[in-house]
């Protein structure tokens, strides 16, 4: 298991949330940004997770480029 922090829904099951954590911690089990490396969520790092989930409103559009 992992856990990732301050987690946005913004379509689906697709979100936007911190890099992984072994489960229960702030220990970084996989810190990898910019890669194709998840199922379709945009991972950040925590503090920009954390603005993102305490700033944008529910319903904002959210806009993907591959």
């Amino acid at each position: 298991g992992y856990t990732c922090y301050y987690y946005t829904q913004f379509y689906g099951d697709y979100l936007i949330h911190s890099i992984k954590y072994y489960q229960g911690t702030f220990t970084v089990m996989d810190g990898r940004l910019g890669q194709h490396v998840s199922q379709g969520c945009v991972r950040l790092p925590i503090d920009q997770a954390k603005w993102i989930y305490d700033n944008i409103p529910y319903g904002t559009t959210v806009v993907t480029y591959r």
